[in-house]
């Protein structure tokens, strides 16, 4: 912590240790896409375990679906109870009349998918289940894909007739958090270079990995996303690296480390990084994906602490 706090010099500590979720600014990307980075900090008076435990709670009015990535069976297995419905939400209206209209970020592949389930559901409109099944389908193969090859993994977008390689500004998205990379390198590495770095290893991973299908309501729509949560626990301290890709949003992908250390009072203190970025917009549009940025921060960043340390009054 004594670290992180030297390579945090603008931070008001004195603020975090009087209750103050305390909120900076980082530099911008230095990367194409629009993008917003900023950190949290804050204090909680739980100890680490206790607190590790309340982050992993879902977040009220969120859908949360844990995904079994051992075999591609039992990731098709774990997305069964996700499905649409005749009147669900504004996404409903893209699943009956899918099209590469920058929406979704969609490739070829997928489209062509999910364009025949809904010609299937035009043609029987009362029969949603091929819809469900391609949509189903379609989230399976990209948890597939990111499993086997991390951020390589992730197949080009297609948006309004161009192809945005998301797999490589995810991880220019990452540059931001050069603290994290000078303190923790091991941690850094192992984030960035998912799976490659364990593949074949025969030591045991320090790391936990986790999967989940996220559905939240932001303002009224939904917005679904696929969630990698990364966590390394230490005696009294841990860290916690989560990396969403956004399937509806004007946000293409978020990115959120979060550093946790347990005080001798048995206090915490949690540092948060977040970082999200679009390829939707350039010039101009920018300053408006940065207000969006920051208004997803808002309304899921700031609600987390603040449920925390209710969580521990």
């Amino acid at each position: 912590m004594a670290s992180l706090r030297s390579n945090l010099p603008n931070l008001d500590w004195s603020e975090v240790q009087q209750g103050e979720i305390t909120y900076l600014e980082m530099p911008p990307l230095e990367t194409e896409p629009a993008a917003i980075a900023v950190l949290f900090a804050a204090q909680v008076n739980g100890g680490l375990g206790a607190v590790l435990q309340q982050l992993q709670q879902p977040l009220p009015d969120t859908f949360t679906l844990p995904i079994d990535v051992s075999s591609p069976e039992t990731i098709r297995r774990s997305l069964q109870p996700f499905t649409v419905a005749a009147g669900d939400d504004i996404n409903m209206r893209w699943f009956r009349n899918p099209s590469a209209d920058g929406t979704y970020n969609v490739n070829t592949a997928e489209l062509g998918l999910l364009q025949q389930a809904a010609a299937e559901l035009r043609a029987e409109p009362k029969d949603l289940e091929p819809l469900n099944d391609a949509i189903r389908e379609f989230f399976a193969r990209r948890v597939e894909a990111y499993v086997k090859q991390g951020l390589a993994g992730i197949e080009s977008y297609d948006i309004d007739g161009k192809q945005v390689a998301a797999g490589d500004y995810l991880a220019g998205s990452l540059q931001p958090l050069q603290v994290v990379s000078k303190l923790e390198p091991g941690f850094y590495q192992a984030f960035l270079e998912y799976p490659q770095l364990e593949a074949g290893s025969t030591d045991k991973s320090p790391y936990q990995h986790h999967f989940f299908l996220v559905v939240e309501n932001d303002n009224g729509q939904r917005i679904t996303s696929l969630r990698h949560w990364m966590l390394e626990q230490r005696d009294n301290s841990a860290l916690i690296a989560e990396r969403k890709f956004y399937i509806s949003h004007s946000l293409d992908a978020m990115h959120t480390l979060i550093y946790i250390e347990q005080a001798a009072d048995d206090r915490s203190y949690v540092v948060l990084s977040n970082t999200t970025f679009t390829q939707k917009v350039t010039g101009m549009g920018q300053f408006i994906a940065h207000k969006v940025g920051r208004a997803k921060i808002e309304t899921t960043i700031r609600p987390m602490l603040v449920s925390l340390q209710n969580a521990f009054r």
